[in-house]
């Protein structure tokens, strides 16, 4: 499992920070209010997620089948085509709509 890097810490603070920065000029933008909120809940999330990696212990070292187990396997491909397919429906859908 990937650990959290130092890089989520700093997103979490900074978002966090911009929340309630925005929450406390919200008073005098209408509106605001609601836009703060998630982005305060966005710097939470962020920060409890790097706080739970860092408390857990360090993983064991890799070995041959633990890293054989992570590979793809032969479906990688269909699934790549797969997602580009889904991906230009719903483009053209969307460019139909708009």
């Amino acid at each position: 499992m990937t650990r959290a890097p130092g890089l989520i810490l700093v997103c979490g603070l900074l978002s966090a920070a911009m929340g309630l920065l925005l929450m406390a000029v919200a008073d005098r933008v209408e509106g605001l209010a609601w836009f703060a909120v998630p982005v305060v809940l966005l710097g939470s999330v962020l920060l409890v997620i790097w706080v739970r990696d860092a408390r857990r212990p360090p993983p064991p070292p890799d070995t041959p089948e633990s890293v054989a187990a992570s590979l793809p396997g032969p479906w990688y491909p269909f699934e790549l085509v797969g997602i580009a397919a889904a991906l230009m429906v719903w483009f053209t859908i969307w460019m139909k709509i708009r």
